[in-house]
């Protein structure tokens, strides 16, 4: 039983609990009211082309009048626009990100763990059990808005590309309407990025090369592991997955096969490097430099309970396995830094700049040769 009615706040508090009435707004016709003893329902119906479309579009007052009539005005518009049966036929968010993205990103990116790992983690809790049609520009900005309160901006921006990696994909196989992808427009944060970390002092890195090159067997591979970054600046995945073919002592040449951008690229050995190679060369029990116990096939994974020991054993507050890089990058760019862009793999040098760390020492040696070239 329909009753036709001019929607307000205080009409919708007055009327009577009856499921089986139905109230129509007469603002807009396709937004109705029912209302229970336990809620009020705002629902949406369409009579188009000889069918009838139905749907649920919350309850009040989460859900407002003005609202109400905005979403059931769209849906209506959907309806005549053909486009609302896309989103009705659509895979649900899980089935679609299990299914048709894992396989589809796997093949085509190399960081695709990352963008897996935000979706399931981020993404998957929330809109889940939604189809894809159905999830809307306000449902990633709601998400994302509650990340900026727990992670850094850059963080956010990741988790940006990620689901938007999702509903690329979800456009090309036709699941959404490119005119319907809600991260259409949602515009990353500013990550006003500085280089913040605080690098080991010369008399430190000594000291952590010492520690390294006294490890017994039992931390063998893991010490290594440092000696290697620290030595070649090399990425930690890119070490993890050197294999001994990568490996020319006569050119003195070493083959990254496996990068970030996909291109492989080869760095020279120098002599601290090419000592813990032979080490390692006559170590490993698989093809693998840093061969793990679990497999024949597989490398090991990041030593991350050796870089634990060494920073408590040390003393050191703050460093990781990306310091090794920067430590590095630091050292060759003192003398030039297109030579640490190169050895770094870095397409722009603007992305070296940022691994480019200069300590007190390096700072007052630098102003006292300035004030002594005045003086000359």
């Amino acid at each position: 039983m329909k009753h036709r009615v001019n929607l307000t706040k205080a009409l919708i508090e007055s009327l009577e609990s009856n499921p089986n009435k139905e109230y129509v707004d007469l603002v807009e016709p396709s937004l109705r009211v029912i209302k229970s003893q336990a809620k009020t329902t705002f629902i949406a119906r369409v009579f188009w082309k000889r069918q009838r479309y139905y749907e649920r579009l919350g309850t009040f007052p989460h859900l407002n009048i003005s609202t109400a009539r905005q979403v059931a005005a769209k849906f209506k518009l959907d309806v005549q626009l053909g486009s609302y049966e896309c989103v009705r036929q659509s895979e649900q968010f899980s089935y679609f990100y299990q299914k048709c993205y894992i396989p589809h990103i796997t093949k085509r990116i190399r960081s695709s763990s990352d963008y897996i790992g935000k979706l399931k983690n981020v993404f998957l809790p929330i809109l889940g059990s939604k189809r894809l049609g159905e999830i809307t520009r306000n449902d990633i900005n709601a998400i994302l808005i509650a990340r900026q309160k727990k992670v850094s901006p850059a963080t956010v921006n990741r988790d940006l590309s990620a689901i938007a990696s999702l509903f690329k994909l979800a456009i090309q196989e036709g699941q959404v309407h490119e005119h319907k992808n809600p991260v259409r427009q949602i515009q990353k944060l500013p990550e006003h990025n500085q280089n913040t970390k605080t690098l080991p002092n010369r008399v430190q890195i000594k000291r952590i090369i010492d520690y390294c090159k006294s490890r017994s067997e039992e931390s063998f591979l893991a010490s290594r592991f440092i000696l290697l970054l620290m030595y070649t600046g090399c990425r930690r995945g890119e070490l993890l997955q050197l294999k001994k073919v990568d490996v020319d002592l006569n050119e003195k040449a070493l083959t990254i096969s496996k990068t970030k951008s996909g291109h492989p690229y080869q760095i020279p050995i120098n002599d601290k490097a090419k000592e813990v190679i032979n080490d390692l060369m006559a170590f490993t029990w698989n093809e693998y430099l840093f061969p793990t116990l679990n497999s024949s096939t597989q490398p090991m994974a990041p030593p991350r309970r050796f870089l634990v020991k060494l920073k408590a054993d040390l003393s050191l507050y703050e460093f990781t396995f990306h310091h090794c890089r920067a430590v590095f990058a630091t050292i060759v760019a003192y003398d030039n830094v297109f030579l640490a862009q190169k050895l770094l793999n870095h397409k722009d040098i603007k992305t070296t700049s940022r691994y480019l760390y200069a300590d007190m020492e390096s700072l007052a040696t630098a102003s006292q040769e300035a004030v002594s070239a005045f003086t000359e």
